[in-house]
């Protein structure tokens, strides 16, 4: 389910706080109580939050892709089209499943000569639409998510070396690195960055330090992230210390 407007707000401040009262909400978005009330029933029928007496509280994993896309798209946006700024003409581009990663695409048009490999049906199809070679990796299809993974996708993207990979995930901790909410995506998202020159961070701030299950790519295969203002100076402080470049969008 696609959500819009005040529920995708909520859905994305309650992912950055975990959990908040139905006052809480009802004054940050300068809603009534009772409208707060039906937007966190259409939130806890998607399976997004869990509602529990006066507030609620976020489950900790968003897996429709639909759902996914609509969190925070503004930042993803901005920290897409700032990463697409890092490509050059001619470049093999590795493309993850996530949704921060799929609105890259629309900022690699002015490119010439790209080659765009990926495991998105929904990156391959908007990719396909302009003047790109488009390579999409075979494998299982994980629905909801659209992503394609298993040991077929891992080898497909073995076949391919990329100058520069863009990747997210559920999480990111500064204590290690990347973390994803489902183990069949650790295989691939590690494949596509072993296999490239560069590895782009695209990592909107409600990501960071966020619950998540199994590590991924670490801090020293990651040569830039990108996130948002939305980054605490505390964040900031401890991201800094690693050993890639941190981008800060407005």
């Amino acid at each position: 389910m696609a959500f819009t407007g005040r529920i995708s707000d909520i859905l994305a401040y309650l992912k950055n706080n975990k959990r908040a009262t139905v006052s809480e909400l009802s004054a940050h978005f300068y809603a009534s109580e009772s409208s707060i009330r039906r937007d966190l029933a259409e939130l806890e029928k998607a399976g997004c939050v869990t509602r529990y007496y006066g507030g609620a509280a976020f489950t900790g994993v968003v897996d429709a892709y639909d759902t996914r896309i609509n969190i925070s798209s503004v930042q993803k946006q901005k920290i897409a089209e700032r990463g697409a700024m890092l490509v050059s003409d001619g470049q093999t581009v590795f493309l993850d499943s996530s949704s921060t990663v799929s609105f890259t695409v629309q900022y690699l048009t002015g490119f010439k000569g790209l080659n765009i490999v990926t495991n998105c049906l929904d990156t391959a199809i908007k990719a396909s639409q302009y003047d790109f070679d488009v390579y999409m990796a075979g494998g299982n299809i994980r629905s909801p998510s659209f992503s394609v993974v298993g040991s077929q996708a891992v080898d497909f993207f073995k076949d391919f070396h990329a100058d520069i990979a863009f990747i997210s995930c559920t999480s990111y901790r500064a204590s290690y690195g990347c973390f994803e909410g489902f183990k069949v995506e650790v295989p691939v998202k590690k494949t596509i960055v072993s296999n490239s020159e560069k590895a782009v961070l695209l990592c909107d701030s409600t990501k960071l330090e966020a619950p998540a299950s199994f590590a991924s790519v670490g801090n020293p295969e990651i040569d830039v992230m990108i996130t948002d203002r939305g980054i605490t100076g505390d964040e900031r402080s401890a991201v800094s210390k690693k050993a890639f470049e941190l981008i800060v969008i407005d």
